[in-house]
């Protein structure tokens, strides 16, 4: 129980807890609005992310990074000069 006049705690910006909520108050809002699925804050986003690319093994990075770009646009650049 919260003792009278602290009110709600509230999480410090930029930690996780700060993260989950602010997400967790986007998807409530978009549930309201009849959408089914809700992207997370773009900051949160890039967070998450970070984390789960350092998980990856480096095998695994190389070939995303493939994916996002084309050898022979790369190719063809290093034939202009």
């Amino acid at each position: 129980m919260i003792p009278a006049g602290l009110g709600a705690v509230r999480p410090h910006r930029g930690s996780v807890h700060h993260a989950y909520a602010r997400t967790t108050a986007k998807k409530r809002a978009d549930t309201a609005k009849g959408k089914q699925f809700s992207t997370q804050p773009k900051d949160v986003a890039a967070k998450t992310a970070d984390a789960r690319l350092a998980d990856l093994p480096r095998t695994e990075l190389v070939k995303r990074a493939g994916r996002c770009c084309s050898d022979s646009a790369v190719g063809s650049e290093s034939r202009l000069t």
